[in-house]
């Protein structure tokens, strides 16, 4: 019995990191064709969507309003962390993904636990571990590495803005991290009142900025926009619930070093990005200073 379970959570925690894996690359294809202000829509639009259908189904059936709840923080804090967490969040990943490769971008998220860890001690007021201090020197150190070295094998890319954006993203989830800790929802009502929040700012960020979009959306672009948005925000959050469930959260952060690992595997193969020495040694260097912090 406890074999099943755990191998249903590993099954779980494999699809949660593949799909979290597969996002950048499937946004780094649709910025091909979107902008960034496109795109940032594109993540939150759909997924509030399909929130809003599940809300409005339980309404139906248990004849009342459903609506997720706050958990115990309060309307205004409530609303401030969704606006954080959605809309930072997405638009400066957006952002990075139409400026460099999404192998590049997945190497610099793989940095979040390690700033998680320095932003939650920087708000308690306790001084950061040695332990702590180096992963982050080094975490950095590859980020810098990352931007100088660049991606000359994808045309127009900017790999100084893309790190520079991807930095921004992950240090909002981190400070998003930190400050919804204490956030009693469950995880199901916290992802649909961020995308539920932050839908509205997505609908009228590319009508006040504008941007490419093409006229006709084709079918693999459909399947990209589903990975984007249902399949990241949805599907792989709701997998990772139960497969932390099923084996801890300390087992299920072991998977997290699969990320980086799936996204450079699927840029490889579905947009040829080439990955060089530097991409290697970064990844490598990266995932040790997240597991030097997690460890203890």
């Amino acid at each position: 019995m406890t074999t099943t379970r755990n191998s249903k959570g590993q099954i779980y925690l494999l699809t949660a990191v593949t799909i979290w894996g597969a996002a950048p690359v499937a946004t780094f294809a649709l910025g091909k064709s979107f902008s960034s202000s496109w795109l940032f829509f594109l993540r939150l639009v759909p997924t509030a969507m399909a929130f809003l259908i599940v809300y409005l189904l339980r309404s139906i059936g248990q004849r009342k309003v459903v609506w997720p709840v706050r958990g115990g923080i309060g309307r205004t804090r409530a609303l401030g962390y969704s606006l954080f967490g959605g809309v930072c969040y997405n638009l400066f990943i957006s952002l990075a993904l139409v400026t460099t490769s999404a192998t590049i971008v997945g190497i610099v998220l793989t940095t979040e636990p390690v700033w998680i860890v320095f932003i939650d001690s920087s708000f308690k007021r306790r001084l950061p571990s040695r332990r702590l201090i180096a992963s982050l020197v080094v975490a950095i150190a590859s980020n810098v590495a990352l931007l100088v070295g660049g991606s000359p094998s994808i045309k127009d890319a900017n790999p100084g803005l893309g790190v520079i954006f991807a930095t921004l993203a992950a240090l909002s989830w981190g400070v998003f991290t930190v400050l919804s800790e204490r956030w009693g929802a469950p995880a199901f009502d916290k992802s649909a009142q961020m995308a539920l929040v932050s839908a509205p700012v997505a609908l009228f960020v590319p009508l006040i900025f504008g941007g490419s979009h093409p006229k006709h959306i084709q079918l693999a672009n459909l399947g990209e926009i589903a990975i984007v948005s249902l399949g990241s925000n949805l599907v792989a959050m709701v997998s990772w619930i139960r497969g932390v469930g099923s084996g801890g959260s300390q087992f299920a952060a072991l998977f997290l070093y699969l990320q980086p690992i799936a996204t450079i595997g699927l840029s490889a193969i579905f947009l040829h990005q080439s990955i060089s020495l530097l991409t290697v040694v970064c990844l490598i260097l990266v995932i040790a200073s997240v597991i030097n912090v997690t460890r203890g």
